[in-house]
């Protein structure tokens, strides 16, 4: 689950405590059914639903509220928390391990889809504001993919040019005044060149289908 703002330190590890609560209370509750020494995957799922929603820290809170919940109310060790025998001692020192593993993985991972979120949210701010300025100034945007010879227009640029979908370069090329042609293919190449840091500037006319020419910078 993700948020349009960070969820408050207060909220992720109440949300910790709670999830720990759950599990620990759902599971003393089935102890009659489920044995004493099953205890664990419901703290475990508490540890994933802590780390998801807040990342590590909480998941490692949730680790310990569950493993001494589970020690309290399910193991209920005698005099002075002496464990009862080996096998809940090595199964509690077993979900510590893994609910630490577990916290770190799954807070990376939550990392991981908010910084991939971040940096969407930035793309599509960026592409809004460039689709601003572009209306604003009037201008056209294409995209030319030199290894296909595929050309990608938005909508201004295919109305500068005459049509009403993307075109190949040769299809761009054949538009182009016949008195200009050449002079504009030549400058392609020496950008394409990576001449002048491959700069790519020029003026020329455009020849719709209607045969009527129009002036392009």
């Amino acid at each position: 689950m993700l948020f349009r703002s960070a969820p408050s330190p207060a909220l992720k590890y109440g949300v910790a405590g709670i999830a720990a609560l759950a599990a620990v209370g759902i599971r003393s509750a089935l102890d009659p059914v489920l044995g004493p020494y099953s205890q664990f995957p419901l703290g475990s799922l508490a540890v994933i639903v802590a780390a998801r929603f807040g990342g590590r820290g909480p998941g490692l809170a949730a680790t310990a509220l569950s493993a001494f919940g589970i020690l309290l109310f399910v193991i209920k060790p005698s005099d002075s928390l002496v464990f009862p025998n080996r096998e809940a001692t090595a199964g509690l020192v077993l979900f510590v391990v893994v609910g630490a593993f577990v916290s770190l993985l799954v807070g990376r991972f939550r990392e991981s889809l908010l910084s991939t979120a971040r940096a969407e949210a930035e793309l599509r701010k960026a592409s809004e504001q460039r689709g601003l300025a572009l209306e604003a100034a009037k201008l056209g945007a294409w995209e030319f993919r030199f290894e296909s010879g595929d050309m990608s227009l938005d909508e201004r640029c295919r109305s500068i040019f005459g049509v009403t979908t993307d075109i190949r370069y040769d299809d761009a090329i054949a538009r182009i005044h016949a008195d200009d042609r050449a002079a504009v293919e030549e400058a392609m190449k020496h950008a394409l060149a990576g001449e002048n840091g491959g700069a790519y500037e020029r003026e020329f006319r455009v020849v719709w289908p209607d045969d009527s020419e129009h002036w392009v910078a």
